[in-house]
């Protein structure tokens, strides 16, 4: 019997063990240069979006806080494992719960930065209401911290993804994270955003000498995947605007609007309704 009771015993760790090293990691901290790190979201993770932090000499800078509270006390941790420098601020590139829904997590001590227009928006969503905090500081369109090791520079383009995007840019460092004014490997979410005017601030970004290049969602790149997803909108918009110069009405255009070459990328089945309804409309004179 006590032979029994061991081999069931020993089942059962094993079991946990074999849970324990094939649990999926939310997020992957990749470092970029002294200091300067990414969280990069992993496929199979709860993390979805990425973020960042910027380690300073007196403290330290947190891009974006993923989806969920856990997700970011989770980030919040690996800071830890790095620096017991104190986190004093929170810049969030832009109103989407994916890269806010964690700021609960962070004490009084943070102060929460955003775009002025981002904020009045997350200030009016009820499905967010009492599951954010909102953010304390905002600016129009350029924000810099001056540290005796770096220069970070916070700044605004105008309308893109959103009306109220923001990126951060490292000089020295040649490091940009671009929320998801940029999105990596990803046909995207673009259901809330201006198209014309994307296009034109992708190709701002591009004009920066950035090295690494951060996306709100897929794998750090260099400044060619600026260019890359650039050439995908611009193709996108080109492709609707077809449609519409020919008369057809929205529904003509979801079934029959083809980009075979970029059905392939992650989300387009999922996003394709919606993205194409935005541009749609733009093209049409009804978003502003």
């Amino acid at each position: 019997m006590k032979k029994l009771a061991c081999w069931v015993f020993l089942f059962f760790l094993s079991d946990v063990c074999i849970v324990a090293q094939t649990a999926v990691p939310d997020f992957e901290i990749k470092k970029l240069a002294d200091g300067v790190y990414a969280a990069i979201a992993t496929p199979d993770g709860k993390a979805v979006s990425n973020s960042g932090f910027i380690v300073n000499d007196s403290d330290v800078i947190v891009i974006d806080c993923h989806i969920a509270p856990e997700i970011a006390r989770s980030l919040l941790a690996e800071i830890r494992k790095v620096t017991s420098r104190p986190v004093r601020y929170l810049a969030l590139t832009h109103r989407h719960r994916d890269h806010v829904g964690g700021t609960t997590a962070f004490g009084p001590e943070v102060e929460i930065i955003a775009h002025e227009n981002a904020r009045a928006k997350l200030a009016t969503d009820s499905t967010l209401a009492g599951q954010i905090k909102l953010p304390g500081l905002t600016f129009d369109s350029r924000l810099s911290f001056y540290r005796p090791s770096r220069t970070i520079e916070l700044f605004y383009l105008g309308r893109g993804h959103t009306d109220g995007d923001i990126a951060v840019y490292l000089p020295a460092g040649k490091i940009l994270f671009t929320g998801d004014l940029y999105f990596n490997g990803s046909a995207g979410y673009l259901g809330d955003g201006f198209f014309a005017d994307w296009i034109a601030n992708l190709k701002k970004l591009e004009a920066l000498p950035a090295e690494n290049v951060v996306p709100g969602h897929g794998p750090v790149s260099a400044r060619d995947g600026l260019l890359k997803f650039g050439t995908y909108l611009a193709d996108f918009r080109k492709a609707v605007k077809v449609f519409v110069d020919s008369g057809k009405t929205l529904e003509e255009t979801l079934q029959n609007l083809s980009l075979p070459q970029y059905q392939n990328l992650f989300g387009w089945e999922r996003f394709k309704a919606r993205n194409i309804t935005r541009c749609y409309q733009e093209l049409k004179g009804g978003q502003r």
